[in-house]
């Protein structure tokens, strides 16, 4: 073989050229400095690049300078710490309900050094709270609107990380819109939260109850968890919307307290499967309706597409919400929706919103008995392997991933029709697990399918094929009360 390449013009190029690569590598190598710094070496960069990083840097240290007088430190008691920011000149400091906690009053120390002591005003529904304090002529920050919020922009993080007061971080937005309930430690139990602005800009324990700030020194949102399996920062922190955050700032600081409307009716965000289905791009999707309230009352039904309230265009689930706090119960105001196609209007009378439970349920134990050793899909168990079985034509049928039991007694009551069932386990990598249904919670619909026995949920499931979609909607047991989420599922 060898031999034949030089009798060919190919070998002897492919020869030629292995011989000049070998002379030029050792040029390289002899051409090479010793590995060991110069102290006498440029720094490899343009000027014109210096210049812009420089800019850069200037900019960003202008930016902490202007925003630091108007974050503070909150210290209650000795009994825990976290952050806050200055929303107006008076007085008037924006926190998380779950820094304050049950205090009264808390010890507020601002970026001179000087300290404070201040009245809480908490709103636990939306963990936000307002501590007012007597001095005044203060560097107030204000609010962005927090609908123009996208995935990839700049944001910083301001507040007190394990009590490291004045430290600021950089990041992004990482998401939009995200939706949970968060329990135990430092928030008091579960409690649920609308629309959370996700970002990767460093926040740790005492950053709660700071700001989020866009690059013009707004606030984007309030500072308010993270997502974490150590206990700090993994890159994954969510924010209270300035939007919302706003409306309850300004409620507490002008009324003391927060009143909310009630329509009776759950919210939602628009999904693509739902824009695709109502050809409605922007507004607030009816996942449910309870037909002796206010909204069921005026004809609003479920899948109604919400797009104004009063002088409100709504833009998803949050407007809707802020809606209740900005109109007052006993009021009636004009809400108008999309049907099939039509735009309708309709008059509706704003009820007092019901009391609400002030604990959530305890989650019910699972016993290693429960959980089968090899899980089974008849009556909603996971299923097995995939591949075990398969259809007439061939097909594996599609799984959920849930194991799931009738309702008794006890899951009846996160149920707001008193029918579904209850999912008691999720099975890892599952289609549930990837589109995020946690376990404790009642499977309500299926589509458009109301679910009331596992056998029809397994009926249910079986009339789709891999790469179907579909939206699932569950409820589950908050600090709120009882909440419903819907999420899309692709099988």
């Amino acid at each position: 073989m060898i031999r034949k390449l030089f009798t060919t013009q190919l070998g002897w190029a492919l020869i030629a050229g292995a011989a000049v690569g070998a002379i030029g590598m050792g040029v390289f190598l002899h051409s090479l400095r010793p590995a060991h710094a110069d102290p006498a070496d440029p720094v490899i960069m343009t000027q014109s690049d210096l210049d812009i990083l420089t800019k850069i840097e200037t900019a960003q240290m202008r930016l902490a300078e202007k925003v630091m007088p108007s974050v503070v430190h909150i210290d209650i008691s000795g009994r825990g710490e976290g952050s806050g920011v200055v929303f107006r000149r008076d007085g008037y400091i924006l926190t998380n309900a779950h820094v304050v906690g049950n205090a009264r009053e808390v010890t507020v120390t601002f970026n001179d050094g000087k300290q404070e002591k201040g009245e809480v005003l908490p709103d636990t529904m939306s963990d936000l709270a307002v501590v007012k304090v007597k001095r005044t002529n203060l560097r107030a920050l204000a609010f962005a609107d927090s609908e123009t919020v996208k995935p990839g922009q700049m944001v910083v993080a301001v507040g007190s990380p394990f009590g490291l007061q004045q430290s600021i971080t950089f990041g992004h937005v990482s998401a939009v819109n995200r939706s949970d309930q968060w329990a135990g430690g430092g928030f008091g139990g579960a409690r649920p939260y609308f629309d959370l602005i996700q970002t990767d800009a460093a926040i740790n324990p005492g950053n709660s109850g700071g700001p989020l700030l866009n690059i013009r020194g707004e606030i984007v949102g309030i500072n308010t968890a993270i997502n974490t399996t150590i206990g700090q920062n993994s890159g994954v922190g969510f924010a209270i919307p300035a939007n919302m955050a706003k409306v309850i700032a300004e409620a507490l600081a002008n009324e003391g307290k927060v009143t909310r409307a009630y329509l009776g009716l759950t919210p939602a965000n628009m999904l693509g499967i739902d824009m695709e289905k109502t050809k409605v791009a922007q507004g607030a999707i009816v996942r449910a309706v309870q037909e002796d309230a206010p909204a069921g009352k005026a004809g609003i039904k479920e899948g109604d597409v919400i797009i104004k309230i009063g002088d409100i265009n709504v833009r998803g689930e949050l407007d809707v919400r802020n809606a209740m706090i900005t109109h007052k119960p006993g009021t009636k105001v004009p809400i108008t929706y999309v049907r099939d196609g039509k735009t309708n209007t309709v008059q509706v009378e704003l009820a007092t919103r019901p009391d609400v439970v002030e604990a959530s349920a305890p989650a019910r134990e699972r016993t290693p008995q429960s959980t089968p050793e090899r899980f089974r899909d008849p009556f909603g168990w996971f299923g097995p392997p995939a591949g075990e079985r398969s259809q007439s034509d061939g097909t594996t049928p599609v799984r959920l991933g849930v194991s799931v039991a009738p309702l008794d007694e006890q899951t009846a009551s996160l149920s707001p029709t008193g029918k579904g069932v209850y999912i008691s386990a999720v099975e890892p990598g599952s289609v549930a697990a990837r589109a995020r249904i946690p376990a404790d919670v009642v499977l309500l619909k299926v589509g458009n399918v109301e679910i009331t026995s596992p056998e029809q949920l397994q009926e249910t499931i079986a009339s789709f094929k891999p790469g179907d979609r579909t939206l699932i909607t569950y409820a589950r047991s908050t600090r709120a009360g009882t909440s419903q989420v819907t999420v899309t599922v692709t099988f």
